[in-house]
């Protein structure tokens, strides 16, 4: 039985700021709430670095912040990169596609979907741009999954081909 211990939980919580000021960022599985807000957070701490900032992403969920997220890679002065560790769903796949460079381990999960809301619709077209202006896929390609309304799950070996990673390795 686990029991919450607030002291772990400090502990936890020193543990990835320390990561983070180093600029191994660590996205959680959840990207929203608290989390989203440390995230972004520790990203604009590091916006005017010339370091190199990584981004581990094990992420199957988020929220609209990771758009403010990703605004906040792509305007950053020095490298970024993401190196997916297991899945890079939804959220955690747009923060991927925000970094300059991007690897995944050989087992890595990834999902596209459009806009739950209204397919097609302007968040959608937003999304299609986005990604093709960061991976080797065209608009089109990326709208027409938007707009179908289906979730594009996919693993490496599609990733590599689409451009959203440039290559697979076990670790950074």
């Amino acid at each position: 039985m686990f029991i919450h211990d607030p002291a772990w939980s400090q502990i936890a919580a020193d543990q990835w700021a320390k990561a983070a000021e180093r600029g191994d960022i660590y996205v959680p599985r959840e990207l929203h709430g608290d989390a989203a807000q440390a995230v972004i957070l520790a990203v604009h701490n590091k916006r005017d670095s010339q370091a190199p900032l990584t981004l581990h992403i094990d992420c199957i969920i988020g929220d609209d912040t990771c758009v403010a997220i990703a605004d906040i890679l792509m305007d950053r002065t020095g490298p970024t990169s993401a190196h997916i560790t297991h899945r890079a769903l939804s959220a955690g796949l747009y923060l991927a596609v925000a970094c300059d460079r991007r690897s995944a381990v050989p087992h890595a999960q990834f999902l596209f979907h459009g806009s739950p809301y209204k397919h097609g619709g302007p968040q959608d077209i937003a999304d299609a741009a986005f990604f093709a202006t960061q991976t080797n896929r065209e608009e089109a390609f990326w709208l027409e999954r938007a707009e179908d309304g289906a979730s594009m799950e996919f693993g490496v070996e599609e990733a590599l081909e689409y451009g959203i990673i440039h290559e697979v390795r076990e670790r950074v």
